[in-house]
C-alpha cells in the first residue's frame, strides 16, 4: 500500500453556531487489504439546523443519496425511533473495498468549517494510520460546548504497536475522546501503527523490503535448484548410453543410413520430456508449498493442484504422443522385416 491520502472522510461535523448540540460516533473497521466498515452514529438537539447547526440526514433516503455515484455501499440505516424536529438521531454503516473510496464522504466535510484527512501509511513491517481533523468556528466562549462529545474508534487488523490514543485490552482497538472545545479552530492529529498482517499485500511471514529480499530469495532457490536436479538427471540418463557399444554402433550405421533416427530420437526425447514434464510438475508443487509458507493459502492450494496435474495429465499425453509417432516407424521396421524374410524365402526357393 502506497501512501494514501483520504480527505473528508468522518462524520464529526459537529459545527455548532448556537445551542444546537450534536454527539458523535465513530467506528472505522480496517481489513487487511485496506479495505473495511465504517459504522457512524450522530444526534442532534436541533436536526433542522434553526440554531445554525449543520443540516445533517436521518432518513435511509436522505442518507444513501449523499453517497450516490460513490463505490461505497451504504447499510443498516436505523434511525430512531423518537425522531422528531427537536431531537433526532440515526446509525448506520459504509462499506468500502479500498480505503481511498472513502474520499468519497461528501458528507463529511462541511464547507470550509470542517476538514478531515486521512493517512495510511506502508512502512513495510508495520503499517502507519493518520486521521488529521480540523475544525473551524467563531466561537469566542466554548465553556458551554463540553457537553458535545465526539468518540473515534479504529479497529486494526493486526497488533498495534505505537498509538497517540488509548488502547484497548484486546491490542488492535484504540480509541480517542474529544469534546468541542478540544476540537474548534486546532488540528488534532489522532495516529496508530500496527503490525502488517497476513495477507497484506506484500505481507505474510515475510514482509517489506526485508521480506521482499527473502522471498526473491526462496524463488531464486527453486529456480536454480530446479535446473539443477533436471541437469543432473539428464546427465544420468545419458552418461552409460554415451558409453555403450550400442551407441557407437548406432553412430555407425546412421552415416551408411542403415538405421533409421525416428525412433532412436523419440526414445531419447521421451525420458527426456518425462523428466522435463515432471520437474516442471515438481516446480508448481514448490511454488505452491512456497506460497503456503508465505501465508498466500489459496495461491498456494492451486499452484500444488496444477503441478500434480501436470505431473499425472502430462506424463499420460507425452507417452501417448511418443508411442503414436513411435507407430509409424515401428511399422516401418516390421515391413522391412518382412520383405527381408520374403526375399531370402525366395532364394531358398531358386
Amino acid at each position: 500500500m502506497k501512501r494514501k491520502l483520504i480527505i473528508g472522510v468522518t462524520l464529526a461535523v459537529a459545527v455548532v453556531f448556537a445551542a444546537g448540540c450534536i454527539n458523535y460516533e465513530q467506528e472505522i473497521y480496517l481489513n487487511a487489504d485496506g479495505s473495511g466498515t465504517v459504522i457512524v452514529r450522530y444526534t442532534s438537539d436541533d436536526p433542522e439546523g434553526n440554531s445554525g447547526t449543520p443540516i445533517l440526514p436521518f432518513t435511509e433516503d436522505e442518507i444513501i443519496a449523499e453517497y450516490k455515484g460513490s463505490n461505497l455501499v451504504v447499510r443498516d440505516v436505523v434511525p430512531d425511533a423518537d425522531n422528531d424536529e427537536y431531537s433526532a438521531g440515526v446509525t448506520y454503516q459504509i462499506d468500502f473495498d479500498d480505503v481511498t473510496d472513502l474520499n468519497d464522504y461528501g458528507i463529511f466535510s462541511v464547507g470550509d468549517k470542517l476538514t478531515q484527512t486521512f493517512y495510511l501509511n506502508d512502512l513495510g513491517d508495520t503499517v502507519s494510520y493518520m486521521q488529521t481533523t480540523s475544525l473551524t468556528m467563531d466561537v469566542e466562549d466554548t465553556s458551554m460546548l463540553d457537553s458535545y462529545k465526539f468518540t473515534y474508534k479504529l479497529i486494526c487488523p493486526a497488533d498495534v504497536t505505537e498509538t497517540n490514543g488509548t488502547l484497548s485490552a484486546d491490542g488492535r482497538t484504540v480509541a480517542w475522546l474529544y469534546t468541542l472545545p478540544e476540537l474548534i479552530n486546532n488540528a488534532v492529529d489522532m495516529t496508530a501503527t500496527y503490525e502488517k498482517p497476513a495477507g497484506a499485500p506484500g505481507g505474510g511471514i515475510f514482509s517489506g523490503a526485508a521480506g521482499e529480499a527473502v522471498e526473491k530469495y526462496v524463488i531464486a532457490i527453486d529456480v536454480i535448484g530446479t535446473a539443477i536436479l533436471t541437469l543432473l538427471i539428464i546427465i544420468a540418463f545419458a552418461i552409460p548410453f554415451v558409453l555403450s557399444k550400442r551407441f557407437r554402433k548406432t553412430v555407425l550405421e546412421f552415416f551408411v543410413f542403415e538405421r533409421w533416427v525416428g525412433p532412436l530420437i523419440i526414445k531419447v526425447l521421451y525420458p527426456l520430456g518425462l523428466v522435463v514434464i515432471t520437474v516442471g510438475g515438481a516446480f508448481n508443487s514448490l511454488s505452491g508449498l512456497t506460497a503456503l509458507l508465505l501465508l498466500d493459502v489459496d495461491l498456494g492450494i492451486l499452484f500444488i493442484f496444477i503441478g500434480a496435474v501436470i505431473v499425472i495429465v502430462g506424463n499420460l499425453v507425452w507417452r501417448a504422443a511418443c508411442e503414436f509417432f513411435f507407430l509409424f516407424f515401428d511399422m516401418r521396421e516390421t515391413l522391412t522385416a518382412i520383405k527381408g524374410e520374403k526375399v531370402k524365402a525366395d532364394a531358398d526357393t531358386r
